[in-house]
C-alpha cells in the first residue's frame, strides 16, 4: 500500500508570499497531510497608526455636497499568519480591499465643517473572514473638501469668486496663473501644500469640463444670487439646476 507525504512549496511574487501545500504518493506509512489550525491577522504598529494601505484612492478632491467617497484605486493588504497542525507557521499578504469601507459611512458632506479643507478619512474592515479586525481602523487617506465655486478658498461663495475666476481665465491667455496668489492670500500654503492651485482650480471649474472659463464665472454669480435670496437652499440641487451636465 502507499501513503501520503507532504511537500511544502513557497512561491514569491512582487507583493505576496504564498505557501502552497501539495501531496504526493510514497511508500512511507503513517504520514498525515498537515492542515491549518489557526489563522490570525497581524497589524503593524507604527507611531500608533496601522499602516496597511498600500495604494491610496485616485480621487482626492470633493465638493462639500457630495454624499460618498470614491475608493477606486484604494488597496488594503494585511499580513495573515497561519498555524499548521505540524507546528509550522506561514505568513502571506492578503488583499482585503473589497471588504474595506469608510468608517461610520462618513461622506464629504458629513465631514466638511466650513473651517478647513484637508480631512483624514478613516477606513475599516467589515468582512467576515477575519473577525478580529472587524471595525478596526486600518488607516487613513487624505481628502480635500470645499464649496463649489470658492476659488478664493475662504469657505464662502461670493461675487468676488466670480471676479477671481474671470481674472484666472484672462491670465491663462498669457500662460500665467493667479491661483498661487489666491492660495497665499488665504494663508493655506501649509494646509494645501502641494495641491493648493490644483484644488482652487477644481473648485472654480463649476461646470466640471476641465477648464476655467467665463461660463464658470457666470454660473458662480448666478449661484451667489440664488444663495443670497435663500440662505437655506439645497446646494447640490441649485448647482444641478444651473448646470444640468454636472454629476
Amino acid at each position: 500500500t502507499s501513503d501520503t507525504t507532504v511537500t511544502s512549496e513557497t512561491t514569491v511574487t512582487s507583493d505576496t508570499t504564498v505557501t502552497t501545500v501539495t501531496s504526493e504518493t510514497t511508500s512511507d506509512p503513517g504520514i498525515d497531510v498537515p492542515f491549518v489550525t489557526e489563522t490570525s491577522v497581524k497589524l503593524p504598529e507604527q507611531g500608533g497608526d496601522k499602516k496597511v494601505i498600500s495604494s491610496m484612492p485616485n480621487t482626492k478632491f470633493y465638493f462639500s455636497y457630495e454624499e460618498g467617497f470614491n475608493l477606486d484605486g484604494l488597496k488594503v493588504e494585511v499580513e495573515v499568519e497561519q498555524l499548521w497542525s505540524d507546528g509550522k507557521t506561514t505568513t502571506a499578504k492578503v488583499d482585503i480591499t473589497k471588504d474595506v469601507v469608510v468608517k461610520g459611512s462618513a461622506t464629504p458632506a458629513s465631514m466638511y465643517d466650513n473651517t478647513k479643507f484637508k480631512y483624514d478619512v478613516e477606513v475599516v474592515y467589515v468582512g467576515s473572514e477575519y473577525s478580529e479586525i472587524v471595525d478596526v481602523v486600518l488607516g487613513t487617506f487624505t481628502a480635500y473638501i470645499g464649496q463649489k465655486g470658492d476659488i478664493e478658498l475662504n469657505h464662502n461663495v461670493r461675487v468676488q469668486d466670480a471676479t477671481a475666476t474671470i481674472k484666472e481665465f484672462l491670465a491663462r491667455d498669457f500662460e500665467e496663473t493667479t491661483l498661487n496668489e489666491l492660495v497665499a492670500q488665504a494663508k493655506l500654503e501649509e494646509e494645501l501644500a502641494g495641491v493648493g492651485t490644483e484644488f482652487a482650480e477644481f473648485l472654480a471649474d463649476v461646470d466640471e469640463d476641465g477648464k476655467i472659463t467665463v461660463q464658470d464665472a457666470t454660473s458662480i454669480t448666478k449661484f451667489f444670487l440664488e444663495k443670497d435670496f435663500d440662505a437655506n437652499l439645497d446646494v447640490y440641487k441649485t448647482w444641478k439646476t444651473l448646470i444640468p451636465t454636472i454629476k
